[in-house]
């Protein structure tokens, strides 16, 4: 990166400088009995949810459940970790982890 001033207005001394890196997209599956149609369901903070990569809980979401296609999350995860998902439109807390799927927490989002 090239860093210039004005007439030296800033003077000499370290430049901070934010950088904002790319992380996994990672998506949900479809809602329980959503068919072709859109169909949405109220998540409430505070409240448990499954996040799992078991593909048989693909067109199964809900309020308790939470299908993502990245399945490598269950290995990266530790309890504590946020996990945001559809661009951060759902920001969860992981409480508790499992083989194939982890208990979280909805937060609000940040």
């Amino acid at each position: 990166a090239v860093v210039s001033t004005q007439s030296g207005h800033y003077g000499r001394g370290p430049v901070a400088i934010a950088l904002d890196t790319k992380g996994p997209e990672i998506r949900t599956g479809n809602l329980k009995g959503a068919g072709e149609g859109y169909s949405e369901v109220m998540l409430e903070k505070g409240k448990m949810i499954t996040v799992t990569v078991d593909k048989a809980s693909y067109d199964q979401c809900s309020t308790d459940l939470l299908y993502v296609d990245y399945e490598n999350i269950v290995n990266i995860m530790e309890i504590g970790q946020l996990i945001f998902v559809d661009d951060g439109l759902i920001s969860l807390k992981v409480k508790k982890e499992k083989s194939t799927d982890c208990d979280s927490a909805l937060i609000p989002l940040l």
